[in-house]
């Protein structure tokens, strides 16, 4: 009798403690509570310089939609002027926190999902350490000083339809840091304020210039700033050397591309 209860005793605590190594195990592999996925506004536009091992730095832009598809564009920056474009969908890992982007299979795919911040994983799937680690991160709604768009002086081609094939007077910079913008309209200096925003959208405001008049330019530059007020979003072909300044999704009010 004795030996039966301790057998039975001995299978009770057997069975307590599978419990509770199971239970352990499901705490480690399944969501309790809020997850990044659930918890987070985590769509919207990442950027950040993240390190290379042969130029001085990869510019990564990485948009994410509600509906887990990705836009991925990097820019070799000191190597390579191209800008290189990836489209995909995206997936979830069960707890919730990563995201893998498909399609990628040369190179970092994974990103742990943090508040306004994304980290580039290594090809493990692991946290990257180190005095580096913090120049893995991507964050939400900034645009790095390396972004193609700023710092470079853009010469205008086209103005609402009518190309102008030898301007090289007309002019607009868009300058890192300030949030400036300047330039030349073909007859009077102009200034003013820009503000990036997710999806690649740009808003210019307080534009003013000089007041000397004309006649000769007169109607190109008025149109040129007219286009100015109008635009909301801009892209910039792979090569990252022509820049269009659009409205919605109609053709291109302004094109221009790089000066020397």
């Amino acid at each position: 009798m004795t030996k039966t209860v301790f057998g039975l005793g001995f299978l009770m605590l057997w069975a307590v403690a599978a419990c509770q190594q199971k239970a352990t195990m499901m705490q480690q592999t399944l969501p309790i509570g809020d997850t990044s996925r659930n918890a987070l506004d985590w769509d919207g536009t990442y950027s950040g310089m993240v390190p290379c091992a042969d130029c001085e730095g990869i510019l990564t832009v990485l948009e994410l939609t509600k509906e887990e598809a990705y836009t991925l564009k990097r820019t070799y920056v000191g190597k390579d002027p191209k800008a290189y474009l990836t489209e995909g969908r995206f997936s979830w890992n069960e707890l919730g926190n990563i995201i893998t982007l498909d399609g990628i299979e040369q190179g970092p795919n994974r990103y742990l999902v943090g508040e306004n911040q994304l980290f580039q994983l290594d090809m493990e799937g692991n946290r990257i350490t180190g005095a580096l680690a913090d120049n893995y991160v991507l964050r939400k709604g900034e645009q790095t000083a390396a972004d193609p768009l700023l710092g470079r002086k853009w010469i205008l081609k086209q103005v609402m339809g009518k190309d102008l094939p030898d301007n090289e007077a007309i002019f607009i910079q868009f300058e890192p840091g300030s949030n400036r913008v300047h330039g030349f309209g073909g007859c009077n200096q102009f200034f003013g304020t820009y503000e990036l925003r997710e999806g690649w959208r740009i808003q210019l405001s307080g534009i003013g210039r000089t007041q000397k008049l004309c006649q000769e330019v007169q109607e190109i530059e008025d149109r040129f700033f007219e286009a100015l007020e109008t635009a909301d979003n801009y892209s910039l072909n792979e090569g990252g050397d022509v820049l269009s300044l659009n409205k919605a999704r109609m053709a291109p009010l302004l094109r221009f591309e790089v000066g020397s």
